[in-house]
């Protein structure tokens, strides 16, 4: 399944700007990949800055403007793979 979303919200400047649409895809993800993840009934463009057996920690780019999400892995929607170029080293 292809999911096509835009980004609202500041949490992930200056990777992803408000208004911009991103593509996503059910695939897997590993630490430092962008993710749609559905947290208390929206969703949610975060980054996964570490997980373990079956919880999932997000956080946005921006930390100014960021709150930190930890949800289940069977939270996390989509895999985001556009535009490229977002995995943070």
């Amino acid at each position: 399944m292809i999911y096509i979303r835009r980004v609202q919200g500041k949490s992930m400047l200056p990777s992803l700007t408000p208004g911009r649409v991103v593509v996503a895809i059910h695939k897997k993800w590993d630490i430092g990949d962008v993710v749609i993840a559905r947290v208390r009934q929206i969703e949610v463009i975060k980054r996964v800055s570490s997980f373990s057996v079956s919880k999932v920690c997000l956080k946005g780019d921006n930390r100014n403007h960021s709150q930190d999400e930890d949800v289940y892995e069977s939270q996390v929607i989509a895999k985001v793979v556009w535009p490229r170029g977002l995995t943070k080293v």
